[in-house]
């Protein structure tokens, strides 16, 4: 096949036979092509239509997902700076503010619930996976396009419920949706696209302030940039400082908003200072051991790891394609790809969230191989048999199989979420059917809402209550505050050597002091926590020991209560 085939100026002087557009399928071939081959392709169209309704009904489904250990945080943050507090200040947390501001807009659209974020969550996954369907179907056509955006809505639904509504998973997906225009044809006189550049500039800059190391997502817009057959050396240049540009701009208006809402300092100490000193200290040591890791967990997620396998055979295949613009769209792939896998490897914990920026990039690259393969094979055989072999039918019986395989989590989640519709199952019950996806937990999210009732109708709305543990939906749902700003205690126990601990232990003391809790949620079914005791941080464990009674357990929660005089208490009407 002649190097120079592809949907470039150049396609129009190759001959018509010699040319297949589509990779998996299209209308286009659809009617030249022989009674096996439509067949085939109607076999295709069911099956994605049929995932595609699969996917929308685990839309639905997902409105019943609990929250996992980080949604609940981040629900509680939202609901902070919703009433008024500011973020690091009166609340902390060592990731950016953008995902806390996620969520108190989801708050603010939806009210304060479990469900809201989650729309939220679709939206930002369209936001990511339709502009990268388009791309992919202006380059091999509509049915591409449409497997490759169905393939990441399936990877991504894989995941379980706590690792989902995410910084990590939104960062990635909005990324898609800004570097998927970049991925289109572009031929000698194009106009540039300084909007779309502006757009990935934007949001590296926005993702910087989720996790700093999103930063290094500027890779594979730069090879976007200089693989564009449509722009010169000097162009190029200014498309560069276009990113650079839009980039720094969003970078400095939320650094500018900080400092003006006092929060600049707090955040630089939260943010940078303790993620250097503490976090990444305490990440697995070494990157052969973090290698080991890694590879162990792609073994261990089917989903991740064929996902590599095959983008790693789509890198392959995508890079040796004919057409120039698909060899472009893999390069771009490929850059991205190993960004991704890149900051798994700098967090060094493995956990699934770390890895649904890698979604898109995977999805990309494994329909670009599947295109590919089926796009030489058909040409290899009807250069053969003037026809079209059986051999063309390979990478289309390997597309079904990957949307089968990979609609099995996703069918599993949305099965539980129809079973418990048909029970009648009230609010509280429908968490349940959803949390043996919950490694580690003792019992269901339903306990988190009955300690969170229990607390509530015995306090009054001034009244605080301290959760030990990592638990935080408890004081989201029951709309109290904690005194201080620590709603998780890594911050309190880690760090031991540093400056940064007896600071914050001092701080979180005052702050007992001058607003101490009516109840403090030790979380016992956690296993940083274990039994109702803070043997990690004597001064604390004594002030609880004096000043608390166990009232009541409720599954894995011991409530305590206030035993000494300020902190009033509301007697239970029902008791």
């Amino acid at each position: 096949m002649d190097a120079s085939i592809g949907p470039g100026p150049t396609a129009a002087a190759v001959a018509p036979s010699s040319v297949v557009r589509s990779p998996i399928s299209s209308r286009r071939t659809m009617s030249s092509s022989p009674p096996r081959f439509a067949r085939a392709s109607l076999l295709q169209g069911v099956v994605v239509l049929g995932v595609l309704l699969l996917v929308v009904a685990w839309a639905g489904a997902t409105l019943q997902f609990p929250f996992g250990i980080d949604n609940g945080i981040h629900a509680y943050q939202g609901w902070v700076l919703r009433a008024g507090g500011r973020p690091y200040v009166d609340v902390f947390d060592s990731r950016g503010p953008f995902v806390m501001y996620g969520y108190g807009l989801a708050q603010a659209l939806f009210g304060q619930n479990t469900w809201g974020v989650r729309l939220l969550d679709l939206a930002v996954l369209a936001l990511g996976v339709v502009p990268l369907a388009r791309a992919v179907a202006a380059l091999e056509g509509r049915i591409a396009g449409v497997f490759c955006g169905v393939l990441a809505a399936l990877w991504w639904a894989s995941s379980s419920p706590g690792s989902l509504a995410q910084p990590d998973g939104w960062a990635g997906m909005l990324f898609a949706g800004a570097l998927a225009p970049l991925l289109r044809r572009r031929t000698a006189g194009d106009p540039p696209m300084r909007r779309w550049l502006a757009l990935a500039g934007g949001v590296i800059g926005l993702c910087t302030f989720s996790k700093p190391f999103y930063a290094a997502l500027i890779v594979p817009v730069l090879v976007a940039i200089g693989s564009d057959r449509a722009r010169d050396h000097k162009a190029r240049l200014s498309d560069l400082m276009a990113v650079a540009l839009a980039g720094l701009g969003v970078g400095v208006a939320v650094l500018g908003v900080m400092w003006l809402a006092g929060v600049l300092r707090a955040f630089v100490e939260a943010y940078l200072v303790f993620n250097v000193k503490v976090y990444a200290g305490e990440a697995q040591a070494g990157w052969g051991p973090r290698v080991g890791s890694l590879l162990r967990y792609v073994g261990s997620d089917p989903t991740i790891g064929y996902g590599i396998v095959l983008a790693g055979a789509g890198a392959w295949i995508g890079s040796r394609d004919p057409h120039a613009d698909v060899r472009r769209a893999t390069h771009v792939g490929i850059a991205w790809t190993l960004c991704t896998i890149g900051f798994v490897l700098l967090q060094g914990r493995f956990w699934r969230q770390h890895w649904l920026p890698t979604i898109p990039p995977l999805a990309l690259l494994t329909t670009l191989g599947v295109s590919g393969l089926r796009r030489r094979l058909a040409v290899g055989e009807r250069a053969r048999a003037g026809a079209g072999g059986i051999a063309a039918l390979l990478p289309l019986v390997l597309a079904l199989a990957l949307l089968v395989v990979a609609a099995r989590t996703p069918a599993i989640y949305t099965l539980r979420g129809a079973r418990a519709l048909r029970d009648g199952a009230t609010r509280e019950a429908l968490w349940d059917y959803h949390t043996g996806y919950r490694q580690g937990s003792a019992s269901s999210f339903r306990a988190e809402h009955e300690a969170a009732r229990y607390i509530a109708a015995r306090t009054s709305a001034q009244d605080g209550v301290l959760v030990w543990g990592y638990a935080a939906s408890v004081p989201y749902l029951a709309q109290r505050r904690i005194p201080g700003r620590f709603i998780y205690p890594y911050p309190l126990l880690a760090g031991a050597g540093t400056s940064l601990q007896p600071r914050f232990r001092a701080e979180f003391l005052h702050a007992l002091g001058q607003r101490p809790p009516c109840y403090v949620v030790f979380d016992v079914g956690d296993p940083v926590v274990r039994a109702v005791a803070v043997p990690q941080f004597p001064t604390f464990d004594a002030w609880l020991r004096a000043n608390y009674r166990e009232e009541v357990r409720i599954e894995r929660f011991a409530l305590l209560r206030a035993a000494t005089a300020g902190c009033h208490v509301l007697q239970h009407p029902a008791s």
